[in-house]
């Protein structure tokens, strides 16, 4: 299907004898568009994303490191807004409520309270430069981290 859609395309075909053919794929310049367009919204949108979140902060690479940042910022800014949302619901509680009625408002502001916090830690690591990488410096990561493919090694 990504081939059909034109994302990634046959890079080579590998045959072993005894073995089927490894068929090796390769991004194409739409593909990486299209992941760089997902990137970005999952880096920036908030609500019930959490696998996605998780996901594009582990391939946030994949954006230069100002895009990044971009999309952190927005989120930030939305996760600003429901935190102030949040503290308005609580302060706005009627007097005398019990707090075991205010419970999940208070697990929503520590939750979001956090968020905030490391992500703003994240922001201003990028804006600062202490957190920044380049397409050659993840070339250097790579050869450094990752072993070359060897095909013996597959028998």
């Amino acid at each position: 299907m990504l081939v059909r859609l034109g994302l990634v395309e046959v890079s080579e075909t590998v045959r072993s004898e005894g073995y089927p053919d490894r068929i090796v794929y390769g991004i194409t310049d739409s593909g990486r568009e299209v992941a760089r367009v997902w990137l970005r919204e999952m880096l920036r949108t908030t609500g019930d994303e959490y696998p996605e979140f998780i996901a594009a902060v582990s391939i946030m690479f994949g954006l230069a490191p100002d895009d990044a940042r971009e999309q952190l910022e927005q989120r930030e800014r939305r996760l600003a807004a429901e935190l102030a949302e949040t503290e308005a619901e609580l302060a706005g509680a009627p007097p005398g409520l019990p707090r075991l009625f205010l419970l999940e408002e208070e697990y929503r502001t520590t939750v979001l309270e956090a968020q905030l916090s490391w992500l703003r830690g994240v922001i201003d690591d990028l804006r600062e430069r202490r957190l920044d990488w380049s397409e050659q410096w993840l070339r250097e990561i790579s050869a450094a981290f990752i072993p070359p493919n060897d095909d013996k090694e597959d028998r």
